[in-house]
């Protein structure tokens, strides 16, 4: 079991970041992911992009975290979009109903343009 970690990627867009979770995005990593938000929420960040090319799972805990960090960000005119998002997780979003909840994009390149709408 790989120890869970957040990247913080490197993005041209301006109050735009991007997180790239490595592992399992549960209970115990809940604390961390939260920290990451928090500090982003306090830059004034208006949108984050969550890349899930490197997450192995997620569970309601997880789940939850985006939930209320989604509601945060589009409460204040920005929004939480998802980005490589693996098959598996895919899945969890569809049997839950958040497939249509949750913004998903294929590149940075997409996010450029739902920048300019």
């Amino acid at each position: 079991m790989k120890d869970f970690t957040v990247e913080l990627v490197p993005c041209r867009l301006p109050n735009t970041a991007i997180l790239r979770p490595t592992g399992a995005i549960d209970a115990v990593a809940a604390p961390t992911l939260e920290l990451h938000f928090r500090n982003l929420f306090e830059q004034k960040t208006n949108r984050i992009v969550i890349d899930l090319s490197k997450a192995d799972f997620i569970s309601s805990a997880g789940i939850g975290i985006f939930l209320g960090s989604v509601s945060l960000l589009r409460e204040s005119g920005g929004d939480l979009l998802f980005m490589n998002v693996p098959k598996h997780i895919d899945e969890v979003f569809e049997v839950i109903n958040l497939r249509s909840y949750f913004k998903t994009i294929a590149s940075v390149d997409e996010l450029e343009y739902v920048g300019k709408r």
